[in-house]
């Protein structure tokens, strides 16, 4: 019960930390795309274009738990 007890409550701090771990790593992926896209298309958005690119970016990110490549602009 106890061995039971103690694994459930390591588990819970390992995911928090992963889940912190992956929203930290989605968040400065996601500005950072959102930049280069703005860079990429001539750098003439205002701020909500950008956070909504980044939101974008962002929730793709999490979508995958941070396994996402960089982006490609055509």
């Amino acid at each position: 019960m106890k061995k039971t007890i103690i694994s459930a409550f390591l588990l819970s701090i390992f995911s928090i930390s992963t889940i912190r771990a992956i929203t930290q790593n989605c968040y400065e992926y996601a500005m950072d795309a959102a930049g280069q896209e703005l860079m990429h298309y001539g750098g003439t958005w205002g701020e909500a274009e950008y956070l909504s690119a980044a939101l974008d970016y962002y929730d793709m990110c999490t979508e995958t738990d941070g396994n996402i490549a960089d982006p490609v602009f055509l």
